[in-house]
């Protein structure tokens, strides 16, 4: 089904294939979408990360759905994160899943 971009509203940046979200109808027309409070996104591009700096300082990165977003200074490229999608700002690094046995 098709749902006009005024509908969506600015969380169309984080649409993605396969991304199930709830439809409200009005007399069979749609009026809102529900997007989760949070997507994991992956950092398309920034800046080289610097690990001896404070998590306090952050740096522009850009992703993979087009949109910007401030970063700490150890996110590097190619890195997933959580981003809010209301507000669009960072949450956390999404940490990769551990090996058996180590």
């Amino acid at each position: 089904m098709e749902i006009p971009r005024a509908v969506v509203g600015p969380a169309a940046k984080f649409l993605e294939p396969e991304l199930t979200l709830a439809v409200e109808f009005y007399e069979g027309t749609p009026v809102s979408v529900e997007f989760p409070p949070v997507v994991e996104v992956r950092i398309a591009d920034t800046a080289p990360p610097l690990h001896s700096q404070q998590d306090s300082t952050w740096k522009q990165a850009r992703l993979e759905n087009g949109a910007v977003v401030m970063v700490p200074l150890f996110i590097d490229k190619g890195e997933t994160v959580h981003v809010e999608v209301e507000s669009g700002r960072y949450l956390d690094r999404v940490r990769a899943a551990r090996k058996k046995g180590t």
